[in-house]
């Protein structure tokens, strides 16, 4: 049972670097958290619970990540518009 379902296809899948500033969002599985909180593919994550993406390592961002169900994960985004914003996600369990 995967546990790593609050948000972007579960453990960094369906997202990848961008040059160390930022993570980009390729994909978002739907009615999960993070489509329900408007998070789109192509947002750029620059902070997780308040830590700076750009020049961490791929593994910490991956393990700043990691909630189990019903536990929360605070992410500012940037939008390819420039926009920023912040959501507070909730895991949920995945199935599979």
């Amino acid at each position: 049972r995967r546990w790593r379902g609050w948000a972007i296809c579960g453990a960094g899948k369906g997202m990848k670097p961008d040059n160390a500033k930022a993570v980009i969002v390729q994909s978002v599985l739907p009615n999960m958290p993070a489509a329900l909180a408007g998070v789109t593919a192509g947002d750029s994550i620059v902070e997780v619970d308040g830590f700076k993406v750009a020049g961490a390592k791929a593994s910490t961002m991956a393990d700043r990540m990691k909630k189990r169900p019903g536990e929360t994960v605070v992410l500012k985004l940037l939008r390819g518009n420039g926009e920023t914003y912040v959501v507070k996600l909730t895991a949920v369990a995945l199935q599979g």
